[in-house]
Protein backbone atom coordinates (compact mmCIF):
# COMPACT_ATOMS: atom_id res chain seq x y z
CA UNK A 1 0.00 0.00 0.00
CA UNK A 2 1.33 3.46 -0.91
CA UNK A 3 1.63 6.12 1.77
CA UNK A 4 1.77 9.62 0.32
CA UNK A 5 3.70 12.17 2.36
CA UNK A 6 2.94 15.83 1.66
CA UNK A 7 4.79 19.02 2.65
CA UNK A 8 8.01 17.14 3.44
CA UNK A 9 11.46 18.66 3.81
CA UNK A 10 14.11 16.88 1.78
CA UNK A 11 17.68 17.15 3.08
CA UNK A 12 20.10 15.24 0.80
CA UNK A 13 22.91 15.11 3.40
CA UNK A 14 20.69 13.63 6.13
CA UNK A 15 21.60 9.96 6.59
CA UNK A 16 18.16 8.94 7.88
CA UNK A 17 14.68 10.04 6.90
CA UNK A 18 12.63 11.26 9.85
CA UNK A 19 8.86 10.94 10.04
CA UNK A 20 6.64 12.80 12.50
CA UNK A 21 4.00 10.59 14.11
CA UNK A 22 2.11 13.75 15.09
CA UNK A 23 1.83 14.68 11.41
CA UNK A 24 0.32 11.26 10.67
CA UNK A 25 -2.28 11.80 13.39
CA UNK A 26 -3.25 15.17 11.91
CA UNK A 27 -3.96 13.49 8.55
CA UNK A 28 -6.42 10.90 9.95
CA UNK A 29 -3.95 8.11 10.63
CA UNK A 30 -3.94 6.25 13.95
CA UNK A 31 -0.57 5.75 15.66
CA UNK A 32 -0.13 2.82 18.05
CA UNK A 33 3.05 2.55 20.16
CA UNK A 34 3.15 -0.68 22.13
CA UNK A 35 5.70 -3.28 23.26
CA UNK A 36 8.54 -1.71 21.29
CA UNK A 37 6.53 -1.55 18.04
CA UNK A 38 5.16 1.45 16.19
CA UNK A 39 2.15 0.96 13.97
CA UNK A 40 0.66 3.62 11.71
CA UNK A 41 -2.89 2.53 10.88
CA UNK A 42 -5.35 3.81 8.27
CA UNK A 43 -8.83 2.32 8.57
CA UNK A 44 -8.22 -1.37 9.30
CA UNK A 45 -4.78 -1.65 7.68
CA UNK A 46 -1.32 -1.15 9.14
CA UNK A 47 0.43 0.99 6.53
CA UNK A 48 3.74 1.43 8.38
CA UNK A 49 5.38 -0.76 11.00
CA UNK A 50 8.55 -0.08 12.95
CA UNK A 51 10.54 -1.30 15.93
CA UNK A 52 12.18 0.67 18.74
CA UNK A 53 15.97 0.58 19.13
CA UNK A 54 18.10 1.14 22.22
CA UNK A 55 18.04 4.93 21.66
CA UNK A 56 14.21 4.98 21.70
CA UNK A 57 13.97 5.68 17.97
CA UNK A 58 11.51 3.75 15.84
CA UNK A 59 12.83 2.34 12.57
CA UNK A 60 10.23 1.95 9.82
CA UNK A 61 10.49 -0.94 7.34
CA UNK A 62 9.34 0.80 4.18
CA UNK A 63 10.78 2.66 1.24
CA UNK A 64 9.37 6.14 0.73
CA UNK A 65 9.38 7.88 -2.62
CA UNK A 66 9.85 11.64 -2.34
CA UNK A 67 9.55 13.24 -5.75
CA UNK A 68 11.92 11.22 -7.93
CA UNK A 69 14.20 10.21 -5.04
CA UNK A 70 13.85 6.92 -3.17
CA UNK A 71 14.96 7.05 0.44
CA UNK A 72 15.48 3.78 2.27
CA UNK A 73 14.20 4.41 5.78
CA UNK A 74 15.55 1.22 7.27
CA UNK A 75 16.50 -2.01 5.57
CA UNK A 76 16.44 -5.20 7.55
CA UNK A 77 17.32 -8.31 5.52
CA UNK A 78 15.77 -10.67 8.07
CA UNK A 79 12.52 -8.72 8.03
CA UNK A 80 12.46 -8.71 4.22
CA UNK A 81 13.15 -12.47 4.08
CA UNK A 82 10.42 -13.14 6.65
CA UNK A 83 7.90 -11.28 4.48
CA UNK A 84 9.03 -13.30 1.46
CA UNK A 85 8.66 -16.61 3.33
CA UNK A 86 5.25 -15.50 4.63
CA UNK A 87 4.03 -15.08 1.03
CA UNK A 88 5.62 -18.18 -0.52
CA UNK A 89 3.63 -20.90 1.30
CA UNK A 90 0.30 -19.12 0.77
CA UNK A 91 0.53 -16.37 3.41
CA UNK A 92 1.48 -18.62 6.31
CA UNK A 93 0.91 -17.36 9.87
CA UNK A 94 3.72 -16.02 12.05
CA UNK A 95 3.38 -19.11 14.27
CA UNK A 96 3.86 -21.26 11.15
CA UNK A 97 6.95 -19.26 10.20
CA UNK A 98 8.38 -19.71 13.70
CA UNK A 99 7.78 -23.48 13.51
CA UNK A 100 9.41 -23.76 10.07
CA UNK A 101 12.32 -21.67 11.30
CA UNK A 102 12.79 -24.03 14.28
CA UNK A 103 13.00 -26.91 11.82
CA UNK A 104 15.62 -24.88 9.86
CA UNK A 105 13.54 -25.10 6.67
CA UNK A 106 13.90 -21.37 5.94
CA UNK A 107 17.70 -21.19 6.05
CA UNK A 108 19.34 -18.66 8.36
CA UNK A 109 16.33 -16.55 9.30
CA UNK A 110 16.93 -14.78 12.62
CA UNK A 111 13.54 -13.04 12.87
CA UNK A 112 10.03 -14.11 11.85
CA UNK A 113 8.57 -10.66 12.53
CA UNK A 114 6.49 -9.28 9.62
CA UNK A 115 4.13 -6.38 8.94
CA UNK A 116 0.43 -7.06 8.97
CA UNK A 117 -0.21 -8.31 5.44
CA UNK A 118 -2.91 -6.42 3.53
CA UNK A 119 -4.05 -9.57 1.70
CA UNK A 120 -4.31 -11.51 4.97
CA UNK A 121 -6.38 -8.79 6.59
CA UNK A 122 -8.83 -8.70 3.69
CA UNK A 123 -9.13 -12.46 3.18
CA UNK A 124 -8.88 -13.95 6.66
CA UNK A 125 -10.65 -11.48 8.91
CA UNK A 126 -13.76 -12.67 10.71
CA UNK A 127 -17.00 -10.87 10.12
CA UNK A 128 -18.76 -9.72 13.25
CA UNK A 129 -22.06 -11.55 13.53
CA UNK A 130 -25.28 -9.69 14.21
CA UNK A 131 -27.02 -10.36 17.48
CA UNK A 132 -30.14 -12.47 17.11
CA UNK A 133 -33.18 -10.25 16.76
CA UNK A 134 -36.26 -10.92 18.85
CA UNK A 135 -39.51 -10.33 17.01
CA UNK A 136 -42.52 -11.89 18.77
CA UNK A 137 -44.53 -12.56 15.60
CA UNK A 138 -47.83 -14.40 16.05
CA UNK A 139 -48.96 -14.51 12.43
CA UNK A 140 -47.90 -14.00 8.84
CA UNK A 141 -46.79 -10.51 7.81
CA UNK A 142 -46.52 -9.28 11.41
CA UNK A 143 -42.88 -8.60 10.66
CA UNK A 144 -41.02 -8.66 7.32
CA UNK A 145 -37.28 -8.45 6.55
CA UNK A 146 -36.10 -6.72 3.40
CA UNK A 147 -32.70 -6.51 1.71
CA UNK A 148 -31.56 -4.77 -1.46
CA UNK A 149 -28.46 -6.31 -3.08
CA UNK A 150 -26.32 -4.75 -5.80
CA UNK A 151 -24.61 -3.34 -7.82
CA UNK A 152 -23.66 -6.57 -9.60
CA UNK A 153 -20.36 -6.72 -11.48
CA UNK A 154 -22.15 -8.11 -14.53
CA UNK A 155 -25.76 -7.53 -15.49
CA UNK A 156 -28.16 -10.43 -16.04
CA UNK A 157 -29.44 -11.50 -19.46
CA UNK A 158 -32.38 -9.15 -18.91
CA UNK A 159 -30.11 -6.25 -17.89
CA UNK A 160 -30.78 -6.44 -14.14
CA UNK A 161 -28.10 -5.25 -11.71
CA UNK A 162 -29.94 -5.53 -8.33
CA UNK A 163 -32.34 -7.78 -6.48
CA UNK A 164 -34.77 -7.11 -3.66
CA UNK A 165 -35.56 -9.88 -1.20
CA UNK A 166 -38.44 -9.80 1.29
CA UNK A 167 -38.83 -12.48 3.98
CA UNK A 168 -41.84 -12.98 6.23
CA UNK A 169 -40.54 -13.53 9.77
CA UNK A 170 -43.33 -15.92 10.81
CA UNK A 171 -43.65 -18.21 7.78
CA UNK A 172 -40.08 -17.63 6.44
CA UNK A 173 -41.56 -17.26 2.96
CA UNK A 174 -39.30 -15.39 0.53
CA UNK A 175 -40.18 -13.05 -2.33
CA UNK A 176 -37.42 -12.10 -4.76
CA UNK A 177 -37.59 -9.26 -7.25
CA UNK A 178 -34.95 -8.65 -9.94
CA UNK A 179 -34.33 -4.93 -10.58
CA UNK A 180 -32.63 -3.10 -13.43
CA UNK A 181 -32.23 0.08 -11.39
CA UNK A 182 -31.92 0.82 -7.70
CA UNK A 183 -34.66 3.43 -8.03
CA UNK A 184 -37.18 0.67 -8.87
CA UNK A 185 -37.11 -0.59 -5.26
CA UNK A 186 -40.05 1.44 -3.92
CA UNK A 187 -42.32 0.47 -6.83
CA UNK A 188 -41.49 -3.23 -6.33
CA UNK A 189 -42.20 -2.92 -2.62
CA UNK A 190 -45.60 -1.35 -3.35
CA UNK A 191 -46.27 -4.17 -5.84
CA UNK A 192 -45.37 -6.76 -3.17
CA UNK A 193 -47.58 -5.03 -0.56
CA UNK A 194 -50.63 -5.11 -2.84
CA UNK A 195 -49.93 -8.75 -3.73
CA UNK A 196 -49.72 -10.03 -0.13
CA UNK A 197 -52.71 -7.95 0.99
CA UNK A 198 -54.83 -9.55 -1.73
CA UNK A 199 -53.50 -13.06 -0.96
CA UNK A 200 -54.03 -12.80 2.81
CA UNK A 201 -57.08 -10.55 2.76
Amino acid sequence: MKVNLHEVRYIPNLKRSLLSLGTFEKTWYFVNLREGKARVIRGYMVVLLGTRNENNFYFIYRKVKIGSVYVNLAYDKDHSDAVLWHKRPGHISIQGLVELNKQQVLGKLRSCDIDLCENCVLSKHKRVSFSRGKHPTKGILDYAHSDLWGLAKHDSLGGAMYFLSIIDDYSRRVWLYILKNKSDTLEKFKEWKILVEIQTE
